[in-house]
């Protein structure tokens, strides 16, 4: 989450923080500060086509410790637990989907050039699939997409899109 990072994190959470919004921002497992227990090896290396189980396991995990770590934001009083959202980039993007679709306290949220393709990359590996939990977003969700981002096309973007539970879903490329 440094600034120059290539989803500049540090400048998202800055930016926040400048507007009063309190930012939590975790490494999904195997991931940054989280991958020791894969010897911080490249997350090519251990998340592959062959480690479906870990693949898995890295969606669930992530997504449980969210959750704890928005049962532990209800404890503080400074924050309004009654305003949460969720933004990811790339496979972060899987996970906001996957939060939204399964803790109601998410009010909305934002993906950032989140894989979008439905066919022979995702097929039998629904863990995660971002069309698993689309269906299940139903808050506000904004796409923030790329137009020459190698893991969708346009069309898949606008197919993912259109899998989203929610009515209030606009779709932005840059």
């Amino acid at each position: 989450w440094e600034d120059d990072t290539w989803p500049q994190g540090g400048r998202l959470t800055k930016a926040l923080a400048a507007e009063g919004i309190a930012a939590l921002v975790l490494d999904t497992q195997f991931h940054g500060e989280r991958d020791a227990r894969v010897g911080y090896l490249p997350v090519e290396e251990y998340v592959c086509g062959e480690c479906l189980h870990t693949r898995r396991e890295m969606i669930v995990e992530t997504v449980l410790d969210y959750r704890r770590a928005l049962d532990y934001l209800a404890t503080r009083e400074e924050l309004d637990g009654k305003r949460i959202g969720a933004i990811g980039f790339s496979m972060g993007g899987i996970m906001a989907l996957a939060l939204s679709a399964v803790d109601p306290r998410v009010e909305a949220a934002v993906t950032c050039v989140t894989p979008a393709r439905p066919g022979e990359r995702w097929t039998g590996q629904a863990a995660y699939s971002p069309y698993t939990f689309a269906p299940r977003v139903f808050v506000p969700a904004l796409m923030l997409m790329g137009r020459t981002d190698a893991l969708y096309t346009r069309a898949e973007a606008e197919s993912l899109l259109a899998s989203l539970g929610s009515a209030d879903t606009p779709l932005e490329w840059f």
